[in-house]
Protein backbone atom coordinates (compact mmCIF):
# COMPACT_ATOMS: atom_id res chain seq x y z
CA UNK A 1 0.00 0.00 0.00
CA UNK A 2 1.40 3.46 -0.66
CA UNK A 3 2.11 5.93 1.90
CA UNK A 4 0.92 9.04 1.56
CA UNK A 5 2.94 12.35 3.00
CA UNK A 6 1.79 16.08 4.39
CA UNK A 7 4.34 18.76 5.23
CA UNK A 8 3.75 21.09 7.71
CA UNK A 9 5.68 24.44 8.01
CA UNK A 10 7.32 24.68 11.52
CA UNK A 11 8.14 28.44 12.64
CA UNK A 12 9.24 29.45 16.49
CA UNK A 13 8.53 25.81 17.05
CA UNK A 14 4.83 26.02 16.27
CA UNK A 15 2.72 23.90 13.12
CA UNK A 16 1.52 26.54 11.03
CA UNK A 17 -2.23 26.14 9.10
CA UNK A 18 -2.94 22.48 11.50
CA UNK A 19 -6.19 22.39 10.67
CA UNK A 20 -6.00 22.57 7.47
CA UNK A 21 -3.27 19.78 7.33
CA UNK A 22 -5.50 17.68 9.70
CA UNK A 23 -8.34 18.23 7.02
CA UNK A 24 -6.24 17.30 4.29
CA UNK A 25 -4.61 14.62 5.96
CA UNK A 26 -7.88 12.86 7.11
CA UNK A 27 -9.44 13.61 3.55
CA UNK A 28 -6.66 11.89 1.99
CA UNK A 29 -6.38 8.47 4.47
CA UNK A 30 -10.44 8.33 4.01
CA UNK A 31 -10.45 8.56 0.39
CA UNK A 32 -7.50 6.42 -0.63
CA UNK A 33 -7.55 4.13 2.54
CA UNK A 34 -10.77 3.87 3.94
CA UNK A 35 -10.11 5.13 7.65
CA UNK A 36 -12.80 6.66 9.19
CA UNK A 37 -10.93 7.59 11.92
CA UNK A 38 -9.95 11.16 12.46
CA UNK A 39 -6.10 11.42 13.19
CA UNK A 40 -5.18 14.65 15.13
CA UNK A 41 -1.55 16.22 13.95
CA UNK A 42 -1.35 18.19 17.13
CA UNK A 43 -1.16 14.86 18.95
CA UNK A 44 1.01 13.31 17.67
CA UNK A 45 3.65 16.75 16.48
CA UNK A 46 6.29 16.40 19.48
CA UNK A 47 8.66 19.13 18.60
CA UNK A 48 12.11 17.32 19.18
CA UNK A 49 14.72 19.56 21.01
CA UNK A 50 16.95 20.55 18.08
CA UNK A 51 13.92 22.25 16.47
CA UNK A 52 15.06 26.24 17.12
CA UNK A 53 12.48 28.92 16.42
CA UNK A 54 13.81 28.86 12.64
CA UNK A 55 11.55 27.58 9.96
CA UNK A 56 11.51 23.88 9.25
CA UNK A 57 10.03 21.78 7.61
CA UNK A 58 7.79 18.80 9.16
CA UNK A 59 7.36 15.71 6.74
CA UNK A 60 4.65 13.63 8.14
CA UNK A 61 4.53 10.15 6.54
CA UNK A 62 1.09 8.35 6.99
CA UNK A 63 -1.25 5.29 5.49
CA UNK A 64 -3.48 4.56 8.46
CA UNK A 65 -1.59 6.32 11.38
CA UNK A 66 0.99 8.24 11.06
CA UNK A 67 4.24 6.15 10.56
CA UNK A 68 7.17 9.02 10.30
CA UNK A 69 7.74 12.25 10.88
CA UNK A 70 11.19 14.16 9.99
CA UNK A 71 12.01 17.61 10.78
CA UNK A 72 14.15 19.57 8.39
CA UNK A 73 15.61 23.07 8.37
CA UNK A 74 13.73 24.89 5.98
CA UNK A 75 15.61 25.44 2.31
CA UNK A 76 13.53 27.61 -0.02
CA UNK A 77 13.84 26.62 -3.88
CA UNK A 78 13.80 29.24 -6.34
CA UNK A 79 12.14 28.52 -9.25
CA UNK A 80 12.84 30.33 -12.22
CA UNK A 81 12.06 28.49 -15.22
CA UNK A 82 9.02 26.03 -15.89
CA UNK A 83 7.95 23.92 -18.52
CA UNK A 84 4.60 22.15 -19.33
CA UNK A 85 5.06 18.40 -19.01
CA UNK A 86 1.96 16.33 -20.72
CA UNK A 87 0.52 12.71 -19.81
CA UNK A 88 -2.98 11.97 -19.28
CA UNK A 89 -1.99 8.90 -17.67
CA UNK A 90 -0.16 10.74 -14.13
CA UNK A 91 -1.56 10.28 -10.98
CA UNK A 92 -0.93 12.08 -8.47
CA UNK A 93 -4.22 13.43 -7.24
CA UNK A 94 -2.63 13.04 -3.67
CA UNK A 95 0.27 13.59 -1.79
CA UNK A 96 2.39 10.68 -1.61
CA UNK A 97 5.80 9.99 -0.67
CA UNK A 98 6.99 8.23 -3.97
CA UNK A 99 7.03 11.08 -6.05
CA UNK A 100 8.68 8.51 -9.06
CA UNK A 101 5.59 10.06 -11.40
CA UNK A 102 6.70 13.39 -10.92
CA UNK A 103 10.75 12.96 -11.33
CA UNK A 104 9.91 11.21 -14.77
CA UNK A 105 7.88 13.68 -15.99
CA UNK A 106 11.14 16.37 -14.72
CA UNK A 107 13.44 14.76 -15.69
CA UNK A 108 15.42 15.63 -19.05
CA UNK A 109 13.27 18.70 -18.72
CA UNK A 110 16.02 21.20 -18.06
CA UNK A 111 13.96 23.04 -15.54
CA UNK A 112 13.41 23.89 -11.98
CA UNK A 113 10.12 22.74 -11.95
CA UNK A 114 7.17 21.19 -14.81
CA UNK A 115 3.18 21.68 -15.03
CA UNK A 116 2.04 18.77 -15.25
CA UNK A 117 -0.69 18.85 -17.59
CA UNK A 118 -3.34 16.13 -17.83
CA UNK A 119 -6.26 15.96 -20.44
CA UNK A 120 -5.86 19.43 -21.42
CA UNK A 121 -6.06 21.07 -17.30
CA UNK A 122 -3.14 21.58 -15.41
CA UNK A 123 -3.29 19.57 -12.55
CA UNK A 124 0.19 20.01 -10.63
CA UNK A 125 3.67 21.41 -10.51
CA UNK A 126 6.55 18.91 -9.27
CA UNK A 127 7.68 21.93 -6.32
CA UNK A 128 5.63 25.05 -6.88
CA UNK A 129 1.53 25.67 -5.75
CA UNK A 130 0.37 27.20 -8.69
CA UNK A 131 -2.95 29.67 -8.39
CA UNK A 132 -4.74 31.05 -11.43
CA UNK A 133 -6.35 34.32 -11.81
CA UNK A 134 -9.13 35.76 -14.28
CA UNK A 135 -8.23 39.50 -13.69
CA UNK A 136 -11.48 39.53 -12.05
CA UNK A 137 -12.97 39.00 -7.88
Amino acid sequence: MCLSLESVRIRNRRAENIERHNDRMNSSRRKLFGYTNVVDLRDVLKMPPDVTDAVFKCRIIYQEAVQRIEFLPYSPCIVKTSRLARDDTAEYEYKYLDKSCIERLREGSGTDDILIVKQNRITDASFAKVIFFDGTL
